[in-house]
């Protein structure tokens, strides 16, 4: 890739035995009305991923191991150059884009915010997207989510990882994702660093996106580490050490 333009979009995606989803994902971004490449961070699927990742023409960056979501994104990101992308867009390789005008998208304050946009169901329901920081009450109830899906211009603590978007100048001066971080937890840590360097979250209900999801409950475990990983990095130690002792009783009470 040679030279600059004004705002071009890298996507970056990361898949593990993704086929299910992903070509539904990447048909998807054929509505995207900017100039853009797409970047599929692989965590060394076994599956047909890459073959459907190839056939969309994108940019392949195959980890040798599961890797996790921060440092998969992080390599992709690696790949991505400030002077030839303007902006990045974090996707899940389950999420399917609805209508979204990215020019007046990005045009939106996202110089200095990460912006976040609806999140909606298969059966086109709302569902919400958008958190408080863990705090010592909401982690009692192990990430209780108190914010309500936003119907206007709404400023966040932190939006879903599903879909991120932001100036590559952003994701690269907050030093991207933690890495301490194998999964769950990352987007809302990295929000956190973003607001400490003065930058803001934003949703934007214009415009949607499709995602059913689906918890794994064999994945609680990954929720308790990324949130004790949150309070030991950001917060006092006696805190850590009651969240640390609260989620070791929730672990014996599950059988985890």
């Amino acid at each position: 890739m040679i030279g600059h333009e004004e705002n071009k979009l890298a996507v970056v995606i990361v898949t593990y035995n993704s086929l299910k989803f992903i070509g539904a994902c990447l048909e998807s971004l054929k509505k995207i009305n900017l100039d853009y490449d797409i970047f599929i961070s692989d965590n060394n699927s076994t599956d047909a991923t890459l073959s459907v990742a190839h056939a969309y023409g994108a940019n392949i960056i195959s980890n040798k191991e599961n890797l996790g979501y921060s440092k998969a994104i992080n390599n992709a990101a690696a790949e991505i150059s400030s002077s030839v992308y303007s902006h990045i867009l974090i996707l899940n390789p389950d999420v399917v884009l609805g209508d979204v005008d990215f020019r007046k998208l990005i045009g939106i304050d996202s110089s200095d915010n990460i912006i976040g946009i609806k999140m909606r169901d298969s059966n086109d329901n709302v569902r919400i997207n958008s958190y408080n920081f863990p705090n010592m009450l909401n982690t009692f109830f192990v990430r209780m989510r108190l914010h309500k899906p936003a119907d206007n211009y709404g400023v966040v603590d932190t939006v879903e990882g599903s879909f991120m978007l932001m100036a590559t100048s952003i994701f690269k001066s907050i030093g991207g994702f933690d890495e301490g971080i194998f999964l769950y937890g990352e987007d809302y840590e990295f929000c956190y660093r973003a607001k400490l360097a003065g930058y803001g979250v934003k949703v934007i209900p214009d415009y949607y996106y499709y995602h059913d999801g689906g918890f794994d409950p064999t994945r609680t475990k990954f929720i308790y580490k990324g949130v004790e990983y949150f309070f030991f990095k950001h917060k006092p130690k006696y805190q850590y050490y009651w969240i640390k002792f609260l989620f070791g009783v929730k672990k014996v009470l599950k059988g985890l």
